[in-house]
């Protein structure tokens, strides 16, 4: 882990902080290794950022000292350099965690990080099944249990969805009253779903 983290571009005082806070993540958090290293990447290209920005490695003094426009500085940069929102909003969020650890060491404190908004991230609209993955997903479902009425009950919520457009909410709120009665010449029911 320590060969990693002497490569932030830092004062030692923040390179021990960095170890410290690797350690609690990976240990206390236990959050994955994958997961830690794309925390450091971020980490490190905000200290490399400060150094070129301070024209010296910072040390925890100086990260107490960034003011919002430094933070802004930071994430101009990431958009200059065309990474992505989700990208530049982990790291914001990595680096939120890292000066709350900081915070919580008594080893700095800078509030101006809580000015600085997020950038938000647009959320991807989910795409509907093709025909074939809708029935492959149909068959599949009815051969996962063991008990016919299991599998019945799958397949027909599934057919719900996708044969009918029903959210899972509106298909898992049918019951069993509400379902058309042959005998009586029902062969369709109305669902009224999100704003009627």
């Amino acid at each position: 882990m320590t060969a990693q983290v002497t490569e932030f571009a830092a004062e030692p005082a923040v390179v021990s902080a960095i170890e410290d806070w690797r350690s609690w993540l990976a240990h206390e958090r236990r959050i994955s290794g994958h997961t830690l290293d794309a925390y450091s990447r971020d980490l490190k290209g905000f200290l490399n950022h400060a150094a070129e920005h301070l024209g010296y490695p910072p040390g925890l003094q100086d990260l107490e000292a960034l003011s919002p426009a430094d933070f802004r500085g930071y994430l101009a940069r990431r958009n200059t350099d065309g990474l992505s929102r989700a990208s530049t909003a982990r790291a914001m969020s990595t680096l939120r965690n890292f000066f709350k650890f900081l915070e919580r060491q008594g080893l700095a404190v800078n509030a101006a990080i809580g000015a600085v908004k997020t950038p938000k991230v647009p959320r991807a609209v989910p795409k509907a099944l093709d025909e074939v993955d809708a029935l492959e997903a149909v068959e599949t479902i009815g051969g996962l249990h063991d008990e016919p009425w299991l599998a019945k009950r799958d397949t027909a919520v599934l057919l719900l969805l996708y044969g009918c457009g029903l959210r899972i909410g509106e298909a898992l709120g049918l019951n069993r009253g509400q379902a058309p009665d042959p005998a009586k010449g029902e062969d369709s029911m109305v669902v009224t779903g999100k704003g009627n």
